[in-house]
C-alpha cells in the first residue's frame, strides 16, 4: 500500500461517459473499471442512503478479492443503514468521514476508521491536516478540490499531507471533489496521483 491513496467523490458520473469509461461501458461494470486506476471512493450521503440491497450486493461482487476501500461521508445520522452497509460490504467500507457532527460514539461501535471534518482544531486529536479552512482528525483523510489548485500548489499541499503522515504508520486517504465542476476531469486526478507518485508519496 502507497502511503498516499487518491479516490475520487462518487464513481457514477454521466459525464465521465465516453472520456473516462468507454461510451458502451454499462453502468454497473463501472465501479470495477475505476477501481483498475483508484484503490478507494468516497460516497455522499444522499447516495448511500439510498443503496438497495441489490446493489449493495452488486457492489460487493464487483469488487470481490480487491483491496479497495470505501468511505462513506455523514452529514447527519445514519448509523443504521451503515451497519446494513457494513454487514453487505465486510472490509470493502473502510471508515466514515463525518462532517461537523458530535455524534461519534455511533461510529466507534462500528470498528471503522472515523475521520472528522470540521471548521475548528482538534488539539487532542491522533492526527490532524488543516485544508482550504477545515480541520481533519482522526484516521488521516482530506478531501482536495483540484480546480483551485495550480501544479506547484498541488505538490506544496502533497508534501504538507505527507509531513501530518510522518510516524502513523498508515496510508492517508485523499478524495478529490467538486467533481460536477466543468473544468474537472479523470485525468486531472490521474496527473495528481502521477504526481504523487514522483515525489515518492
Amino acid at each position: 500500500m502507497e502511503n498516499i491513496l487518491v479516490g475520487i467523490q462518487g464513481w457514477l458520473h454521466d459525464r465521465w461517459q465516453g472520456s473516462f469509461y468507454p461510451e458502451d461501458l454499462p453502468a454497473d461494470w463501472q465501479l470495477d473499471f475505476y477501481s483498475n486506476q483508484f484503490y478507494c471512493v468516497l460516497i455522499e450521503q444522499e447516495q448511500w442512503l439510498n443503496w438497495t440491497k441489490k446493489q449493495l450486493t452488486e457492489i460487493a461482487e464487483n469488487l470481490e478479492d480487491e483491496d479497495f476501500y470505501i468511505t462513506l461521508k455523514v452529514s447527519k445520522r445514519g448509523g443504521g443503514k451503515i451497519l446494513q452497509i457494513q454487514e453487505k460490504l465486510g472490509s470493502l467500507l473502510h471508515g466514515v468521514l463525518l462532517e461537523n457532527t458530535t455524534d461519534i460514539d455511533v461510529y466507534k461501535q462500528l470498528n471503522l476508521a472515523i475521520t472528522l471534518k470540521s471548521v475548528q482544531e482538534n488539539l487532542d486529536s491522533y492526527w490532524q491536516f488543516n485544508s482550504d479552512g477545515y480541520s481533519y482528525s482522526g484516521f488521516p483523510l482530506a478531501e482536495l478540490d483540484l480546480s483551485v489548485k495550480s501544479i506547484k500548489e498541488q505538490k506544496d499541499w502533497l508534501i504538507s499531507y505527507q509531513q501530518s503522515l510522518n510516524n502513523k504508520q498508515v496510508a492517508g486517504f485523499v478524495y478529490i471533489t467538486n467533481v460536477g465542476n466543468s473544468e474537472f476531469t479523470v485525468k486531472k486526478v490521474i496527473d495528481f496521483q502521477v504526481l504523487a507518485e514522483l515525489l515518492g508519496l
